[in-house]
């Protein structure tokens, strides 16, 4: 598929900010074009929704493009990726190649399975996880889901994840954690929970 086709495919996915885009090849070109936005206006912070079916081959070259051109990609859906739920250290060396990573208040509670559940849990013990956020449009009853994710979280990660927040919509840098890699023991503990 041409560069245009692709651009004029994701077109009506990139035409407000402060929305996620479906992951593509060529994000960093259209970025350098304008024909795509950062999340917040005059910050270098790309919401990035990754596919629940796999991930892509090219994803440490565009997370290595859009450094090198100022952006920092946050990806979201990660608590439904196949191949992060398979193979949790995916995700790590995403992160440490510099990604950030926002799960759903959703993911938190339960209410997208066990499975990702269990993963936010053990993504969270391994400083893989910079945000949460809610999937809802209502943003009353997304400060609610919030509160809720936050309450079963804990008050340190509550403070955590509400200062990257406030740091992204400042535009400032993240808190980011040094991540670990996932051991084999608790990868046979994650799979065994599920």
């Amino acid at each position: 598929m041409s560069e245009v086709k692709e651009a004029q495919k994701h077109e009506s996915l990139h035409e407000s900010t402060g929305k996620g885009i479906q992951i593509y090849e060529n994000i960093v070109t259209d970025l350098k074009r304008g024909h795509i936005a950062p999340f917040m206006k005059n910050t270098g912070y790309v919401l990035i929704e990754l596919p629940t079916d796999h991930l892509p081959p090219y994803i440490s070259t565009l997370i290595y493009d859009m450094q090198m051109v100022g952006y920092t990609p946050i990806f979201s859906n990660v608590e439904r990726n196949k191949d992060i739920i398979d193979k949790p250290n995916n995700l790590y060396r995403m992160v440490k190649r510099g990604a950030l990573v926002q799960v759903s208040a959703a993911g938190v509670m339960g209410k997208k399975g066990k499975k990702a559940e269990k993963l936010i849990q053990l993504l969270l013990g391994v400083n893989m996880i910079h945000f949460v956020a809610s999937d809802a449009q209502d943003s009353r009853k997304g400060e609610f889901q919030l509160q809720k994710a936050y309450k079963r979280l804990g008050s340190y990660y509550e403070e955590y994840f509400r200062e990257n927040s406030n740091l992204l919509y400042s535009g400032e840098r993240i808190i980011k954690k040094e991540p670990e890699h996932v051991i084999k023991s608790k990868i046979v503990r994650f799979l065994k929970g599920l």
